[in-house]
């Protein structure tokens, strides 16, 4: 399958087949590795995605972004920028926390943006 193409469709309850949204929000997040993760981003906000988190280097060596489709499913993409190793990852990432802090939503992150936010 190419870079990050999936069919999706629309609810059928009389299936059983319901969306996050009618649920009230998702606790899975569906993750991609595509090409280039700032233009997967865009084609989903121009498809009526909403931001979530705008693409950004991560630490663990990563181009990450991540939104929420019109039916309520979480998505994150990235773009592997660099392989790092278990060390060099566990280095980053504790400097990381050292600097922001311990979030536990993505809307806590710097630089991140909650649903409503965009």
């Amino acid at each position: 399958m190419p870079d990050g193409r999936l069919l999706l469709a629309e609810e059928f309850p009389d299936t059983g087949t319901i969306s996050p949204e009618t649920l009230g929000g998702t606790p899975v997040t569906l993750h991609l590795f595509v090409t280039d993760a700032d233009a997967t981003y865009r084609r989903a906000l121009n498809t009526g995605a909403s931001a979530l988190m705008p693409p950004t280097d991560a630490f663990w060596g990563d181009r990450h972004a991540q939104i929420i489709d019109p039916s309520g499913h979480r998505w994150s993409m990235s773009t592997r920028r660099k392989d790092l190793s278990g060390c060099d990852m566990a280095e980053r990432g504790e400097r990381w926390r050292q600097e922001h802090g311990n979030p536990t939503s993505p809307g806590q992150v710097p630089g991140t943006m909650t649903q409503g936010d965009q």
